[in-house]
């Protein structure tokens, strides 16, 4: 008796690809439309833009979180029956992993520590500023997310022409 993994029957590929063009629609929106709106409606501009950007963030990287374990779960039970054939699929899981922990556990954190306003007596009195490290940081922030665009685009193209070659 063989476990269901390895019938001919496998799933995996399909919960791959539609988990990664959920989660990279999810990343497009959320950087083409939601923070740019955000940003022009001067909400970056207002004394709570910080808490509400970190828990806003914080939200998604837990969602990504879960994407980026369910494509490594998925990437992994392929390897499992042709390993030589699924390797590169496994090093652009990994890398999309890497680069959900670099969000979820040190990139927000740290962004959201550098909006935070400590000044909160004389708030009124002075107008917010955002800080320059937070334009250093936003600037690595859409530069990892490009790379996960990336790397999550080429890894639905390796499954598609695993796909076919099938």
């Amino acid at each position: 008796m063989t476990p269901r993994l390895f019938t001919p029957t496998n799933y995996w590929p399909l919960v791959v690809s539609l988990t990664l063009i959920f989660w990279l629609g999810a990343t497009v929106v959320l950087d083409m439309l939601v923070m740019p709106g955000l940003y022009w409606g001067g909400m970056m501009h207002q004394s709570g833009f910080a808490s509400f950007g970190y828990l806003l963030f914080s939200w998604f990287n837990h969602a990504e979180l879960l994407c980026a374990a369910l494509v490594m779960t998925s990437v992994l039970a392929q390897t499992l029956v042709q390993p030589q054939r699924y390797w590169p699929g496994l090093a652009l899981a990994g890398g999309l992993v890497g680069i959900v922990l670099l969000y979820t556990y040190i990139l927000t954190p740290w962004m959201g520590a550098t909006g935070l306003s400590l000044d909160w007596l004389d708030q009124d009195v002075q107008e917010l500023v955002v800080p320059s490290t937070m334009n250093l940081l936003h600037g690595g922030y859409f530069g990892l997310e490009l790379l996960k665009v990336a790397l999550g685009g080429g890894l639905l193209w390796w499954q598609w022409r695993l796909s076919s070659a099938d």
